[in-house]
């Protein structure tokens, strides 16, 4: 078991209180706080959890008893549903995920460290695929549940073919992606049908140089990417992947992505110069820190 693995492990079994949304639909988010910082070259602290100002979280628990209990409280949630720091069995996900696509004012959906895996991802494609809560997403997350390039593809492949033309933000972090995942997710942009704005591939420590050069290379033919946030922290990417990623930035293709975060990887002055060369704002501290950003004009 590796360190992230502990970290994902630490936080199902001591997860931040869950609260209900009320009849009225009313709801809360959590704020949890942002992690200590770590030395470049050294292992990354974990993530933060991603939390929406709306939505409410929901502790799923691994027994029939409380998957009854998130089917009687679906209803009640609203626009945004969030599953948290449970493990949950493929058959009780299908459930789950069936009684969500009934519900026609659901837009985001969360599903963080379910321990679902790549049989989980493959649940939510095939109900993503067959459905129209796939035309409804504006935010789709399934952070940390140990998905690996073949979940990830399958995602990424119904997302796709189905064109789910309101998605504007995936998060895919804190799993075990590597270089097919990336691909997978590149193809999805490549593609126009699905307008992301925001990428989150963090936490993936087998997201190194091959898979963002592909990466990069891959966006580099692809006319006016709708991304504008992308997030490749907390992995194993170093100066020959950030010089990848630079010659894409400088690209007209790479026109619309404001922010790059490649904190806590292994990126020296080189990579940064690469970003700095190319008119780029870089933040750099020693805790390990390196955002990118493009000035507005």
């Amino acid at each position: 078991m590796g360190v992230r693995d502990i970290f994902c492990c630490l936080r199902c079994l001591f997860p931040a209180k869950a609260s209900y949304a009320e009849l009225d639909g009313a709801s809360q988010g959590v704020e949890l706080p942002a992690p200590a910082p770590a030395v470049i070259g050294q292992q990354a602290p974990p993530p933060r959890e991603p939390s929406g100002n709306e939505g409410d979280s929901l502790d799923a628990g691994s027994s029939r008893r409380a998957k009854a209990q998130i089917l009687e409280k679906l209803p009640a949630m609203g626009a945004s549903i969030r599953l948290l720091r449970s493990k949950m069995s493929c058959n009780d996900l299908r459930e789950v995920m069936e009684a969500i696509e009934a519900l026609p004012d659901v837009v985001e959906l969360e599903c963080g460290c379910l321990g679902i895996g790549d049989d989980g991802a493959e649940v939510v494609a095939d109900v993503l695929g067959t459905g129209d809560l796939v035309h409804r997403l504006t935010s789709l997350s399934l952070w940390g549940n140990g998905i690996t390039d073949a979940g990830c593809s399958k995602l990424c492949k119904t997302l796709k073919e189905r064109g789910a033309e309101n998605l504007t933000s995936l998060v895919l972090s804190n799993n075990d992606i590597a270089d097919g995942g990336v691909q997978a997710c590149a193809e999805l942009l490549a593609t126009g049908k699905v307008p992301l704005r925001s990428l989150d591939l963090s936490v993936n420590a087998d997201v190194a140089n091959t898979a963002v050069s592909s990466f990069s290379r891959k966006m580099m033919g692809v006319p006016n990417v709708s991304l504008v946030s992308l997030n490749l922290s907390n992995n194993s990417i170093g100066d020959p992947g950030a010089l990848s990623l630079a010659e894409w930035m400088a690209s007209s293709s790479a026109s619309c992505v404001r922010e790059l975060d490649l904190s806590f990887n292994f990126v020296g002055n080189q990579g940064v110069l690469a970003f700095e060369r190319i008119g780029l704002r870089t933040r750099v501290d020693t805790n390990g820190c390196l955002e990118v950003n493009r000035c507005l004009e």
